[in-house]
């Protein structure tokens, strides 16, 4: 028959668990963000209190998602945030969009642009544009993160529905945040 599960103490299990978590860390390295129950949002949140930082936002097309998520790891961190919902209300932070741009410049142009004109220490931004006549429907994605001394940007291209879109823009915007934020001493 079936063997009866053996129950282990907590250190006897820790003991067998540790060489296969540090083993899966060392191969996967910054792709893995805490354990337990970190979230990402918690780690963002260590990340810019340690450094006595704060993060605005600026979103064309993602509708505030990255807003939320952040503010949900810690309001205290969070500087602020404008939605757009044309690239033209981007002058509104003293940005301009080229329409020959790609979508990965646009959001380096605003994430610069944010940062700017909420004197926080990083800024970051989304910009979504529709793919013309692609079949199935497609929207390009461009996410970026501003700094003082660096600056990181990502594009993306994105099917489905809208919600879903957001949801992944969010979680990628705020992976590439915690990415380019100084690393934990």
């Amino acid at each position: 028959g079936n063997p009866r599960p053996r129950l282990m103490r907590l250190p006897e299990a820790e003991a067998l668990i540790t060489p296969v978590e540090t083993e899966i860390r060392s191969q996967l390295g910054d792709l893995i963000f805490g354990a337990d129950n970190d979230s990402l949002e918690s780690i963002l949140a260590g990340q810019l209190t340690r450094v006595n930082g704060r993060v605005a936002v600026a979103e064309l097309g993602s509708a505030g998602a990255v807003a939320e998520r952040l503010t949900g790891g810690s309001a205290s961190v969070f500087a602020g945030g404008v939605i757009l919902s044309d690239p033209g209300e981007a002058q509104r932070l003293g940005a301009h969009l080229p329409a020959d741009e790609s979508v990965q410049a646009k959001a380096r142009l605003l994430a610069r642009a944010v940062k700017k004109w909420s004197a926080a220490m990083a800024g970051a931004a989304t910009v979504f544009e529709a793919v013309p006549g692609a079949e199935p429907p497609v929207t390009v994605v461009g996410m970026a993160v501003s700094l003082d001394d660096r600056e990181d940007s990502r594009e993306y291209r994105f099917g489905g529905d809208l919600p879903s879109m957001r949801i992944r823009t969010a979680t990628l915007t705020l992976d590439l945040l915690r990415r380019t934020l100084p690393p934990p001493a």
